[in-house]
């Protein structure tokens, strides 16, 4: 499925409600979400799972990931402490601030963008794609 802005704007603003439903106001909060998987809303396709991952070089990548039936994977976070928060999405035009790194058999293009370790400003993030 190709992912357009409106779907893009909907997965961003159903996660934080998702978000702040579960009461995640910072990083350490994003750790009680570890290893569920939540269902977005009632009556929205879509779960979240929240996995920890580690990395190289002593560091952890605490992973948000919103699966859609028809879209797979359109956002995720990723938290890796203690260097920075990036944040990946899938669409089908690119996102200005975004760096491209690769494109899904529908023709969706993987962005990323890195922000500082801070929970805020990945919400702010957040925030922007839900009104893109």
């Amino acid at each position: 499925m190709r992912i357009q802005r409106e779907h893009l704007r909907e997965v961003s603003r159903s996660l934080l409600a998702l978000l702040a439903r579960e009461g995640v106001s910072t990083i350490g909060d994003i750790v009680k979400l570890q290893g569920r998987q939540i269902q977005v809303a009632e009556g929205l396709p879509g779960i979240v799972e929240t996995e920890m991952r580690a990395q190289c070089m002593g560091s952890a990548s605490l992973t948000i990931s919103y699966t859609h039936p028809d879209m797979g994977i359109p956002i995720e976070v990723k938290v890796r402490t203690p260097l920075y928060i990036m944040v990946i999405v899938k669409t089908e035009a690119l996102i200005g601030g975004y760096e491209p790194f690769t494109m899904d058999e529908t023709g969706n293009v993987a962005q990323t963008k890195l922000l500082p370790l801070n929970w805020s400003e990945a919400v702010k993030e957040l925030q922007k794609l839900s009104n893109y």
